[in-house]
């Protein structure tokens, strides 16, 4: 059940690909320190001219993995040129059916449920997300379900209530509670946890780790120096990491590796708008 957050990830790596561009950041190596997530699967790479159409094409890559159809390119590089701004095209393909399918709804529920959403919950999924512009409250939602909650193991009821706020802590907002933090939940608990009061938990942990995102975007708008810029980038992962302004990027790249999203311990042609 553990898991992370892509749209939050992807709020700040777009807001990072704003501010990069306005102090004219460029592409950072990374460190030796730095984490280097791995994959065997090959990424593709998609060759374009210069201006808009290589900004379309890094928009396709870093949000949907891949490349994109010819006629994407010719239209979206036609509304850029037109006036279109780039958090606006941004937006509409991290908004469109193919991306909140495929890179949001279907990955939570696979991965904190363990199985695909039904055809009703994809369409409630993509429309809480398109409305909301997050997913805290679905996450919540599905972490407190009674069907999440069956995966939890523990010797009594006590055990798998703690076991599921360890969870819900680590997933949420990466970090362990505090002994104060546990006595307090598990009092709320009681003899046995309900639905709505893990729900209740879900949605304060949720909120907390919105109000440290809405933080790391205030400092972005300070206009942060390069450096601190790609700093954050590095930690945020590929997609920040390859913020460039439209003048550097390149002719040829791929889209970028990550690692899974979230992380579940086991037993054993233009995208639509």
């Amino acid at each position: 059940m553990n898991h992370r957050s892509p749209r939050r990830a992807a709020a700040l790596a777009l807001a990072l690909l704003t501010a990069a561009a306005a102090v004219g950041l460029g592409a950072t190596p990374a460190t030796a320190e730095d984490p280097q997530p791995t994959s065997t699967a090959v990424a593709p790479t998609c060759p374009q001219a210069e201006g808009n159409a290589r900004f379309v094409r890094f928009i396709y890559l870093q949000i949907l993995q891949r490349c994109p159809e010819d006629a994407a390119v010719a239209y979206f590089t036609k509304r850029l040129d037109g006036g279109l701004t780039r958090f606006n095209f941004a937006e509409t393909i991290d908004m469109s059916n193919e991306n909140l399918g495929q890179n949001n709804v279907i990955p939570l529920y696979t991965d904190i449920l363990g199985r695909p959403p039904t055809d009703a919950e994809l369409v409630a999924g993509k429309a809480f997300i398109r409305a909301n512009h997050q997913d805290g409250r679905l996450i919540a939602k599905l972490i407190a379900s009674d069907e999440a909650y069956g995966t939890i193991e523990g010797a009594t009821t006590a055990a798998r209530d703690r076991a599921w706020l360890e969870q819900a802590y680590q997933g949420i907002v990466e970090t362990s509670p505090t002994a104060h933090e546990v006595a307090k939940w598990m009092a709320v608990f009681g003899a046995a946890s309900s639905v709505s009061e893990r729900t209740y938990v879900a949605n304060v942990l949720e909120a907390l780790a919105a109000q440290r995102h809405q933080l790391d975007l205030r400092r972005l708008r300070r206009r942060a120096q390069p450096q601190g810029l790609s700093r954050r980038a590095r930690l945020l992962g590929p997609l920040a990491e390859r913020s460039w302004p439209l003048a550097d990027l390149p002719p040829t790249c791929s889209a970028p590796t990550r690692p899974t999203s979230w992380p579940r311990p086991s037993p054993t042609s233009t995208p639509e708008h």
